[in-house]
């Protein structure tokens, strides 16, 4: 791990901050490459012998700016915080005991670049990304059906795709959590990567014909057929409620009759 340092002070102790980088390598599925990125840290810790106080490491990302804050004007102030800051809501501030300037601006140097690898960084794996197959597992991570799950109005859209019975949250929880699922989806995976996207669409009972002929990797197309699918789904809902309701019509007709 790499790291620059400049002597700085928060509230009222002296201390380094350090400017720490690491390489991380991550494997992409489907891809035979690993592909390595930097992660960068600022990391504060005391320099008073005997300190109690606790280092503090804030991890860097590529939105966020560390710069001179210009509202002080008797001492050289850093702060960390988002590049729209009237965005950000808890920046970081710390007084510069450094009293050469070349020292400091080297250091506040020492950041740009790293925002500047992380914003390239970034933009490499998005186009990365984007030109990996169409990866249907990766919509299912845990963080991703959790948010789902805790919002209602998601909810009530995917009921029409389920049996009755599992109409719940607890239900749609039962359906993703099943290897039988999971399996599904790799299945469906499979498929839209190997064979012609009309044809599984076929397959699982989707109308495709007017639909767009764009490439299936693109998110919009994407949309498009899952747009397409939850209008099946409801059209399928009010058949459904309608024979449910003709059903019971009837039987309250046949009741009166019997009455008569």
């Amino acid at each position: 791990m790499s790291a620059d340092s400049i002597l700085v002070t928060p509230v009222d102790e002296h201390g380094t901050l350090k400017l720490l980088c690491k390489k991380v390598s991550v494997h992409v599925d489907d891809d035979e490459n690993d592909y390595e990125f930097s992660v960068y840290e600022l990391h504060w810790e005391s320099s008073e012998v005997g300190s109690k106080t606790k280092p503090i490491t804030l991890p860097l990302s590529f939105d966020q700016e560390f710069v001179i804050y210009d509202e002080v004007k008797d001492a050289v102030v850093f702060v960390l915080r988002k590049c729209k800051p009237q965005r950000d809501h808890s920046p970081s501030f710390f007084w510069c005991q450094e009293p050469e300037e070349s020292v400091y601006k080297r250091f506040l140097t020492s950041f740009q670049i790293a925002f500047e690898i992380m914003n390239k960084e970034k933009a490499e794996r998005d186009v990365l990304y984007q030109q990996l197959p169409f990866d249907a597992l990766r919509y299912i991570k845990e963080e991703n059906v959790e948010s789902i799950f805790g919002n209602p109005e998601i909810c009530k859209r995917l009921y029409p795709l389920v049996p009755p019975c599992l109409r719940s949250v607890e239900g749609l929880k039962r359906i993703v959590h099943s290897p039988s699922f999971k399996k599904n989806i790799t299945m469906f995976q499979y498929a839209m990567n190997s064979l012609d996207v009309g044809i599984v669409l076929s397959a699982y009972g989707v109308e495709n014909d007017e639909l767009p002929k764009l490439d299936i990797n693109t998110d919009d197309r994407m949309k498009v057929y899952m747009k397409e699918i939850e209008e099946m789904a409801k059209k399928e809902l009010e058949m459904e409620k309608e024979t449910n309701n003709g059903a019971e019509l009837g039987t309250e007709e046949k009741k009166d009759m019997d009455m008569e």
